[in-house]
């Protein structure tokens, strides 16, 4: 399709974006479980445990690349007939496509590692008892998203983060009626911002509310090098697989496995999630246990 032809062809509404990028998430998922199971069989559980947001990064970039990045359509944008415009109603040319490409498999993985890193040197700057520090520090990577998909629902214009910073739009392949309902996601919209400003506010109502927790540790400390305390707790899970000494006031995270407080709330600080199986898990939603 030539750059002036393209002109000709209006930008698709949300409703067909939503079915389009649903349909290649199908495929995404087929292709990372694909992905996971050839890891598997090659490394083990361990390693493949290991690796989960570069898995996921790798199935993306691999179907983009396949795709995309060649000039084809994806086949959810075929089942709806959408193609990628510019702003300014243009074909984006090969930079562009493969500069969204690499960012789309990037970006999940760079907000894992980094995020917190960054994070901590904001907070580093800020007195730690204002608020802005408390709203900084109950920040987290997955509100990135939840402000992008916002803006999407009030706008329909860019459904993945990478697309809205290089200016890939989807447009229709074929003629619309302009009298045909376009559909609206406002009202969504509306509440995903409701809920992100409550989930914030109550973070940082609790950061006041809550008293310091390494007081509250040091106060109780439990040592699980001691067989009597805590007995329940079998001895093959009384390391820290973090510092690989027996655990120091014994800490769970929600998906139950259990580390030394200081160790895995540092880890939390920065990486949310667990360090075994990789589960999403924040400071917050850590329990410290009590014998």
């Amino acid at each position: 399709m030539s750059r002036e032809n393209a002109l000709d062809f209006p930008f698709a509404n949300a409703p067909d974006i939503i079915r389009a990028n649903q349909k290649d998430t199908y495929v995404e998922v087929q292709l990372r479980d694909g992905i996971r199971e050839l890891v598997q069989w090659f490394k083990g559980v361990r390693f493949l445990n290991s690796l989960g947001p570069e898995i996921d990064a790798a199935s993306t970039f691999s179907y983009l690349a396949l795709t995309t990045l060649v000039g084809a359509r994806t086949l959810g944008e075929e089942y709806t007939d959408l193609f990628y415009l510019t702003p300014s109603s243009q074909i984006p040319n090969w930079k562009r496509r493969g500069a969204y490409v690499l960012t789309a498999g990037l970006m999940p993985i760079l907000l894992h590692r980094y995020f917190g890193k960054l994070k901590a040197k904001v907070l580093a700057r800020l007195k730690d008892d204002s608020l802005l520090y408390s709203v900084v520090e109950s920040v987290q990577p997955a509100m990135v998203s939840t402000v992008n998909l916002a803006l999407f629902y009030f706008f329909g214009s860019y459904y993945q983060l990478s697309k809205r910073i290089f200016g890939l739009r989807y447009a229709f392949g074929h003629r619309v009626n302009p009298l045909d309902p376009k559909g609206s996601y406002e009202f969504l919209g509306l509440l995903m911002v409701a809920q992100a400003f409550v989930k914030l506010v109550n973070a940082v109502r609790a950061r006041y509310r809550a008293a310091d927790p390494e007081t509250l540790v040091e106060s109780t400390e439990i040592d699980l090098e001691d067989p009597d305390v805590l007995p329940q707790i079998p001895s093959n899970s009384r390391m820290c697989s973090l510092c690989f000494d027996p655990i120091r006031s014994p800490t769970a995270t929600k998906c139950g496995h259990i580390f030394c407080w200081s160790c895995v709330s540092g880890w939390c600080r920065v990486h949310s999630e667990c360090p075994v199986c990789r589960q999403s898990c924040d400071e917050q939603n850590l329990l410290v246990l009590q014998a």
